[in-house]
């Protein structure tokens, strides 16, 4: 019970670190970022440097939650095992389904017809393809019927080969910009969520899940707290292009939430034999 209370500190504690860090981020971008030229004016240097080193030092930290996930059992649980978890699955879906719409009506040319090296034209392809099999996953993970389904396991690596496809497809992007804060962020971002997404397919083949998922939930929660949020701010009440990455990204909404559920389901499961939440 002691560790189910400490678990739960972790969990609001992230939950408030990802939500300062947005509204930090939000900040910053609103003081010193261009979206004309898309890049952080000269002044921004020190202070995005500081908020660099207090993300680390917040990712770091959810590591420690691992001392008290050591050598304890952790029951077999899914995402329908409570309506918050069913939500926040069935909510992720439906973002990932919406996206793919979009994309194709809105933005056919740039993933058929992209610019770039031939890894760029693949990848683009491809993460829609699998940005598909993510929203059949997560909609079929939010049914208690479908729980251990074939269908199921077999869309099992689409989270992962989308979000991997999606890294891949923006690092080779010829706007990506190594030295800038946003580009850097988001890489970091999808290679949290592509760790999400592998932990969410070890549970979904072999039923359990590992204590080093607890604070990779966490991990995620606070990292797509401190990129996404501020990027819808943006784009809302600024001046800002819609472009694919605003289209892909806004299914991060979505695996905050799940992170979210999915570290809560962990807590209730912490030294059971079955799910209590």
């Amino acid at each position: 019970m002691k560790n189910k209370r400490i678990l739960t500190a972790y969990l609001v504690s992230a939950v408030f670190v990802g939500i300062g860090l947005a509204v930090w981020r939000t900040v910053l971008l609103y003081r010193y970022f261009d979206p004309y030229t898309g890049e952080f004016s000269a002044a921004a240097h020190a202070p995005l440097e500081t908020y660099g080193y207090v993300l680390l030092a917040c990712i770091l930290l959810t590591f420690t939650a691992s001392v008290f996930l050591r050598k304890k059992s952790i029951a077999p649980f899914t995402a329908s095992s409570s309506q918050f978890s069913v939500f926040a699955s069935s909510f992720l879906g439906c973002l990932c389904a919406a996206s793919f719409v979009l994309l194709m009506i809105y933005f056919p040319k740039k993933l058929f017809s992209a610019e770039g090296t031939a890894l760029h034209r693949t990848m683009l392809p491809l993460t829609a393809l699998f940005l598909l099999f993510t929203a059949l996953y997560f909609i079929l993970n939010a049914s208690a019927r479908c729980d251990g389904h074939r269908a199921k396991r077999l869309l099992g690596f689409a989270p992962t080969l989308f979000a991997l496809c999606y890294l891949f497809a923006v690092f080779t992007d010829s706007s990506f910009l190594s030295g800038n804060s946003n580009d850097r962020l988001r890489c970091v971002s999808l290679i949290v969520l592509a760790f999400f997404f592998i932990q969410e397919m070890r549970s979904c083949f072999y039923g359990k899940s590992e204590g080093f998922r607890f604070p990779v939930s966490l991990m995620t929660v606070i990292v797509l707290g401190a990129f996404e949020i501020p990027n819808l701010i943006v784009t809302a009440f600024w001046d800002m292009d819609i472009t694919y990455m605003t289209m892909v990204e806004f299914t991060e909404v979505g695996a905050l939430l799940l992170a979210i559920a999915t570290a809560r389901s962990m807590i209730g499961a912490v030294g059971n034999t079955s799910v209590t939440e």
